[in-house]
């Protein structure tokens, strides 16, 4: 969540364990910044490998690079003053969501896209995402809820 991640996924080589296979390939799982660029990456790729015969390629569905949204708007600003209001102590910062978001999407097309997730937890809570006993407390929820509808009323208030 703060730098480009690599790794890789898949590998595939070779049709007995008795032959040297005459193809090998190898899937990555590449996640870069907002405004890093794949292009850029693959070429530093190339550049280390130096091996004509390897190749690199990205998938069909790899995506575009979107631009990071500015930290400047009045809705990130109406953000930050709301965090403080509510989560004393609390800054506003921005954090790269390692699943999967529409905000890509969005910002491909100019549009400031910020998640936000105000709800309180300790470790043991986060610990539990995705996992068969998926759950926040209920207070958390009420106090994510309650600030999420702050945002959009205040900020919707001053247009």
């Amino acid at each position: 969540m703060l730098r480009d991640t690599i790794a890789p996924t898949m590998l595939q080589a070779g049709v007995r364990v008795n032959v040297v296979p005459s193809e090998a390939t190898a899937n990555l799982n590449i996640r870069m910044l907002p405004g890093h660029s794949i292009e850029e990456l693959v070429g530093q790729f190339t550049k280390i490998v130096n091996d004509p015969q390897i190749k690199f390629q990205l998938a069909p569905d790899s995506g575009e690079n979107a631009p990071p949204s500015e930290l400047t708007t009045p809705l990130y600003k109406t953000i930050e003053r709301l965090t403080a209001q509510e989560f004393p102590g609390a800054i506003t910062v921005p954090m790269m969501g390692t699943g999967a978001t529409d905000s890509a999407a969005l910002r491909l097309h100019k549009v400031q896209a910020y998640g936000l997730e105000p709800f309180p937890m300790i470790e043991s809570d986060s610990s539990r995402v995705h996992s068969d006993d998926e759950r926040i407390p209920v207070d958390s929820f009420h106090k994510g809820v309650a600030f999420l509808y702050h945002v959009v009323s205040d900020f919707a208030s001053t247009k």
